[in-house]
């Protein structure tokens, strides 16, 4: 499964300490390739601003660790030319995922992606 995921996811799974939260199991099937999250430079960039504030407080270890994580799982296929604005994180629908798709293939030539992971308290989160 091909997915975008947002910082929010991210955070979530760090903070909680409930291994069978939402953001967990995302965090646990990108571990295990079941999920490979699509990234560019930017996204990465992105990643380690956010992970890096200080009102986190997340030991560098941690945040290391993460972000190796994404270097080493993910897809790199998500060309500069990607703009994000359109999405709002907190209220994507399928509608939004068509979009993405359409608009990543016409324009950045890219892999589909199967899902838009971006809000941390969504619910019945399975694959099959």
């Amino acid at each position: 499964v091909y997915a975008v995921i947002d910082t929010n996811v991210i955070i979530s799974s760090m903070l909680t300490h409930n291994t069978a939260s939402p953001t967990k199991l995302v965090m646990a099937y990108v571990r295990d390739g079941v999920i490979v999250p699509m990234i560019n430079d930017d996204i990465l960039e992105e990643y380690a601003d956010v992970l890096t504030r200080t009102k986190f407080s997340f030991a560098h270890e941690a945040v290391s660790e993460m972000l190796k994580l994404f270097n080493v799982r993910g897809n790199v296929s998500i060309p500069e030319c990607l703009t994000w604005d359109f999405i709002d994180p907190n209220e994507y629908t399928e509608e939004d995922n068509e979009l993405f798709n359409k608009y990543f293939e016409e324009y950045c030539k890219g892999p589909k992606v199967d899902v838009i992971m971006a809000n941390p308290g969504f619910d019945n989160f399975t694959f099959e």
